[in-house]
Order: structure tokens, then sequence, then C-alpha cells
């Protein structure tokens, strides 16, 4: 989805209104896999890519510890801080992580690692700050190369697809990740999830999120024309359509 304005600025109100939709109908997949890592035991955990900080807010409520949240954008960290409660927000990059070696118990990412230009390197930096032992958690990365509907629909999974990646996203990086972090040599567990959205459900979702389909599509076709797919597809949402996103989920042990 595009997340910036036509000017690139950051709306992190838009942006926090998204993630909270995506935050709500991922949650069920995320409390399996924080049982796997007992996550009420942690003392220290990072998030990293946390953006407004919905995934950030819901660990620190499950953690006695401390836990931190960062992200590359100054105005998503500081929209972070003033809405959240329980976290630490700072601002850094990925690439580099402002902490020394082994500083957490738990690194975690959501929907992150398909919009990093070197994911080799953000895996690399969230295992060099992690202890010996420990586990990154990457809770949740799609896969539109496996997105299954009916009755399909090519004009509106291609624009948005091909939308995706003309914003420098890896629309197939759920099915990737294994051989990023094999290639580091660290243990990994790797599962995948996946929901079927059909009915009042999906018509739902698709109407919370039309303005960011019409804006991905503008990047890929003519307004107009965008205009009638997103019509075309509301009527077949409506009618009897069913999709079904393949989300990965990775737990990487670090060897002590």
């Amino acid at each position: 989805m595009v997340l910036f304005s036509s000017s690139g600025a950051v709306e992190p109100e838009r942006i926090s209104n998204f993630l909270s939709r995506q935050a709500s109908l991922t949650k069920p997949h995320r409390r399996h896999l924080y049982r796997k890592v007992g996550i009420a035991r942690k003392k220290r955990v990072l998030d990293v890519g946390c953006g407004t900080g919905e995934i950030t807010e819901e660990i620190a409520a499950l953690v006695a510890g401390e836990v931190i949240g960062v992200d590359v954008s100054h105005k998503l960290i500081d929209y972070a801080r003033e809405k959240r409660g329980f976290a630490k927000y700072q601002v850094a990059d990925c690439a580099s992580l402002p902490f020394e070696d082994y500083s957490f118990d738990l690194v975690t990412c959501n929907f992150f690692l398909m919009w990093v230009r070197e994911p080799i390197h953000a895996v690399s930096e969230m295992a060099r700050v992690l202890e010996p032992g420990c586990q990154i958690l990457i809770c949740s990365e799609p896969d539109y190369g496996g997105r299954i509907e009916y009755p399909p629909h090519q004009e509106f999974s291609g624009a948005l697809l091909r939308s995706l990646e003309k914003q420098g996203a890896d629309s197939q990086m759920g099915r990737k990740f294994y051989q990023i972090t094999h290639s580091l040599g660290i243990a990994t567990e790797v599962g995948v999830s996946a929901t079927p959205l059909y009915g009042k459900q999906l018509e739902k979702e698709f109407l919370a999120n039309a303005d960011m389909f019409l804006e991905d599509m503008e990047a890929v076709t003519s307004r107009e024309k965008a205009g009638c797919i997103i019509k075309d597809e509301l009527a077949r949402v409506r009618e009897s359509k069913l999709v079904l996103l393949p989300i990965f989920w990775a737990l990487a042990r670090k060897e002590g």
C-alpha cells in the first residue's frame, strides 16, 4: 500500500490507521508465535521497523522487561512517542542498529523485510545485537506470489502487485527469508499462516483500503482506469469473492 503522500511526506495518522487494521487481522497469528518464544519471560526486546508502534505496544503489554521500537522515520517515531505508552521509541536504521552486541534477548519485526533493500544485512544486524541462544522472531512477511483469489481479477491484482514493486517492495519476501537466515548460518524454523477473507469481512477490509488502492493503481495506470478496476473488483467482492494471502513467519535462533 502507498504509505506516503504524492509529495513524499510521511502521513503518520494514516499509516497508523492502516497498521492498526493490519495488526487486528493478524493478531491470532502473532499470539501463537509469542507463546512459542515465551515472550512473557523476555527481559529486553527490540522491535525493528516499528512504524507507529501498534505491534510494539502489543509486545510491551506482554513483557515485564524493556521494549524498544526503532524505525528510520523521524515522523513515525515522534508519533509513536506521542500516542503510545508502554514501549520506548528511537530513530534508527536497520543497516546500522545503535546498540551493542548481545543487547537483547528477543528481536522482532513485522511486515518489514519486504521493504528493506538489503534484507541480509538487516537480519545480520538483528543477530548481532541478540544474545547467544536467543531468537529473532520474524512475525509476518507476505508472499503475493502465492496469493489465491476466486473469482480471479487480473487487472486488480496485477496492478496492485506492480505498484508494490514500483514502491520498492519485494512481493515474494515470505518465501525468501529461510535462504537469508540460512546464508548467515542461523538455525531457523519457518512456517506459514493464511486466513481466507470473504463475505462481509472482505468487503469491510476492501472499503477501508479503497483510497489506498486508488493511489496504488495511479502509480501504474490512469486514475480513470484505476477507478473502473476498483469498481469492478468491489462488485466481485460483494458477490462471492474469496482471497487468501500466505503470511510467512520464522524463528531464527542465534547459536550460543
